[in-house]
């Protein structure tokens, strides 16, 4: 775990205890995942693991000023974040990002359950990079972030990895 800066928590890590890392993917790919519900952290998280996407290390925050506090000092690859959430809400996390000389350019997945015409003309206009409709099948994690970096070498497929589909 490591302290916001107001001490919250954000929760690192990325093996499950049992599970080795894979030597044949690049290392030092990361992953910010950004939602109030824990649940919906730990489905993200775990369809992460299991994507084989050369991903070294994902942190979580439950709300977008931990977000912000974490990528002060732990820049990332990519975020997937909600839109509704306390403190500060996914849309204003993005703004700060565009703002942000060292962030701007750090691609961002939206996860929410909004999907009228507005809001998807808001997330365009922000440039976010991808947008997963909740719920959502945990493929879709892994398919968002394909569409970002591209297939990793080494990585499985859903015919040979079962436990992705």
């Amino acid at each position: 775990m490591r302290g916001g800066a107001a001490g919250r928590a954000v929760a690192e890590g990325g093996q499950g205890m049992d599970e080795q890392p894979r030597q044949d993917l690049p290392a030092g790919r990361s992953v910010l995942i950004v939602d109030d519900s824990r649940t919906t952290r730990r489905v993200v998280r775990r369809a992460l693991e299991l994507a084989r996407l050369g991903i070294a290390d994902i942190a979580e925050a439950a709300d977008g000023e931990e977000a912000w506090a974490h990528l002060q000092a732990h820049p990332c690859d990519a975020i997937l974040t909600d839109i509704h959430m306390p403190r500060l809400g996914g849309v204003a996390l993005i703004e700060r990002l565009l703002a942000d000389p060292r962030l701007r350019r750090v691609p961002v997945v939206v996860l929410t359950s909004e999907g009228g015409a507005g809001r998807l003309g808001t997330l365009r206009a922000l440039r976010v990079s991808g947008y997963i409709h909740k719920p959502f099948r945990p493929e879709r994690v892994r398919d968002a972030l394909r569409d970002l970096w591209g297939d990793a070498p080494g990585e499985t497929t859903d015919e040979a990895d079962p436990r992705v589909a």
